[in-house]
């Protein structure tokens, strides 16, 4: 599954599904926020600068998913049903 949403969450939590990747928007808007204070100081972009886990590629950053499995399916739930409120 894709981006950890509920139903595929419970359908880990079922047997159901053996795995899912997060879309880590918390890390993708921590990122975005210290790329643009950044740019407005004229500092060069670099994983150090992002603040994040990241890849610094030219005019891209990536920020990668994050595997969920059973070793952290209970915290993601409690995040995405944090986020769905």
């Amino acid at each position: 599954g894709i981006d950890a949403n509920i139903d595929a969450l419970e359908a880990m939590k079922a047997g159901s599904l053996l795995g899912t990747v997060l879309n880590d928007r918390k890390s993708q808007s921590i990122a975005i926020l210290n790329v643009m204070k950044a740019v407005n100081a004229g500092t060069d972009i670099t994983e150090d600068v992002v603040g994040v886990k990241c890849t610094v590629d030219g005019h891209y950053v990536w920020v990668p998913y994050v595997i969920v499995d059973n070793s952290n399916l209970d915290d993601t739930i409690a995040l995405m049903k944090s986020i769905a409120k």
